[in-house]
């Protein structure tokens, strides 16, 4: 299939690499960069749950390997809005990785959940000497946008970012006046099961949610508005193991801010 071939925008992911790639690498690099575009459209405004939107490999080929990401939604009328999210979601990568590359020149500060994300996505890149990866969105037979990094940028985005994540958090511990935000959660108030949630200053990975009790959830639950587009005010233990947090107790809601 030509690059950024027929009408939709595509993210191009080439990787021009001097040896060998470990399979696992680059999935995880794809994976990461994946989750980032996911993340990006569920801050975009749109009235979509974040995990209905999605990057999906439409062609691999070989040389250089070369990835085109193609866009999946659960709403076709989405797609309308493709061609901005697109080029926006990789200029707003772009200036993520920059921001790791040059400390705090340009840009927002990014999230712990981006920092992550910037690790995994240049982990191919920065084992790799004769390394480069160009991120791409083409419109047809236009380049719309075009992004470079060579294999000693993609060493100094990592270990700016592993600086920038600082030590782990214990094991178990009660912290106060966190901002949650929902990934998933059941409308019973009563089930817990394949509740997720995410506190970025802890973690920026959903994280399994239960609760101290029923009215607890039902703080979450009952809103006038969508709760996915609220940030609520909460008390929560976390318990962590292997290094990463893997369960969140939420003990109170103290307040409901909205997302915008």
């Amino acid at each position: 299939m030509p690059e950024g071939s027929g009408s939709d925008p595509v993210i191009t992911y080439k990787l021009e690499n001097s040896r060998p790639v470990d399979l696992l690498d680059l999935t995880s690099s794809l994976a990461a960069f994946g989750e980032a575009y996911r993340d990006y459209v569920g801050c975009s405004g749109l009235e979509l749950l974040p995990s209905n939107v999605r990057l999906v490999v439409r062609d691999i080929r070989a040389g250089s390997i070369i990835a085109e990401l193609a866009s999946l939604a659960d709403q076709a009328s989405w797609l309308l809005h493709h061609a901005d999210l697109a080029g926006g979601f990789v200029s707003h990568f772009d200036q993520v990785l920059r921001y790791f590359l040059i400390p705090g020149s340009i840009g927002e500060t990014p999230t712990k959940r981006e920092a992550i994300q910037a690790i995994s996505v240049m982990e191919p890149v920065a084992k790799d000497g004769g390394a480069n990866l160009f991120l791409n969105v083409n419109g047809g037979d236009i380049q719309i946008h075009h992004h470079h990094y060579s294999y000693q940028e993609a060493n100094a985005i990592q270990n700016q970012a592993k600086k920038f994540l600082g030590p782990p958090i214990p094991t178990e511990a009660v912290y106060q006046d966190q901002l949650l935000t929902l990934f998933q959660v059941r409308g019973v108030v009563t089930s817990t099961a394949g509740d997720r949630g995410i506190i970025e200053s802890l973690s920026p990975d959903p994280v399994r949610l239960i609760f101290a009790s029923d009215q607890v959830k039902a703080q979450i639950l009952d809103q006038l508005e969508n709760p996915f587009q609220k940030i609520f005010l909460v008390d929560v233990e976390a318990k962590s193991a292997a290094g990463r947090v893997r369960l969140y107790k939420i003990l109170g809601v103290k307040d409901v801010l909205d997302r915008d």
